[in-house]
């Protein structure tokens, strides 16, 4: 019986060996990839993070610049719209930069009339039931209460031709929300809540490159004024010239060198990974004899 007991006892230590042995090996291995991953997956959330909050600030400065064209400029109403344009995207299938974009087309027709949220949602509903892009709508939507031209007729939208800009913006929310009202929001069901979860994440990368972004528009700022007091220095440029036809020359002789050492290395690494799959077939025979 104590045989016994020893025979299993000693088949459990060279199982616990080589089962360490195998996790060191595999450990080995990742330990490259692992780090390449995790570089390429921390520089790529920097780079989609501030490609999407200067997609965002794109669009509300082309807003506010709107705003300011018509003399109705103020951070209230600006905040007010970017509000607007956050709600709408919590229930529908667009994302506030969509909204915002309309917003900024649509006060371009509307002059110092404000926009209201009844009937930005009215003209995302006709966009969503047209099929339509909301720029496009927008557009139609604006120049029905902005000028003498229905452009909604076609829509089967009627407007009193003698109304005012005031009682046009009126005639057209109630219009489209009973002709085309709930379609935004029937549109997000089912399987629209897959663009709403994008959207959350476009938010979630537009929050990291809104933390980011000061220090990168710093950092840009300090570039462009070298290279531009650089440009406007023809003596430092001649300097500059003959540095860099150095600097090339040298590189060449570094990447050269850089070729041999590699070639060098090449080969020991090939000698040191010989060792040491020797070393571990060894310790893996030593295991495999314990007695």
């Amino acid at each position: 019986m104590a045989k016994e007991t020893e025979a299993t006892l000693t088949l459990r230590i060279k199982e616990i060996g080589l089962s360490a042995l195998e996790a060191v090996k595999s450990g080995l291995t990742a330990i490259g990839a692992a780090a390449a991953a995790a570089f390429a997956i921390v520089t790529g959330v920097v780079l989609k993070s501030i490609d999407s909050y200067k997609e965002h600030e794109e669009a509300v400065n082309r807003l506010n610049q709107s705003l300011i064209q018509q003399g109705i400029y103020s951070t209230e109403l600006a905040g007010s719209y970017q509000k607007m344009a956050q709600a709408i995207q919590s229930k529908t299938t667009l994302g506030d930069e969509e909204v915002i974009q309309a917003q900024t087309i649509m006060q371009g027709y509307l002059g110092q009339k404000r926009i209201s949220e009844e009937l930005m949602m009215a003209t995302v509903d006709l966009a969503k039931a047209k099929g339509m892009d909301l720029a496009s709508a927008a557009a139609l939507v604006g120049r029905t209460i902005g000028t003498e031209t229905n452009a909604l007729a076609r829509q089967g939208i009627v407007i009193d031709a003698h109304s005012t800009k005031s009682e046009r913006l009126a005639q057209v929310t109630t219009a489209l929300t009973g002709k085309f009202g709930g379609q935004a929001i029937a549109a997000a069901d089912g399987l629209g809540v897959l663009t709403q979860l994008k959207d959350r994440i476009g938010e979630v990368f537009e929050a990291i490159g809104g933390r980011l972004a000061p220090t990168v528009v710093l950092v840009a700022k300090e570039f462009k004024a070298f290279f531009e007091s650089l440009a406007g220095n023809q003596s430092l440029m001649n300097q500059v010239s003959v540095w860099a036809a150095t600097l090339a020359e040298t590189t060449a002789k570094i990447a050269h060198a850089l070729r041999v050492v590699a070639m060098v290395f090449t080969t020991e690494n090939e000698m040191i990974a010989g060792e040491t799959v020797k070393l571990q077939e060894d310790l893996k025979a030593r295991i495999l004899a314990i007695e």
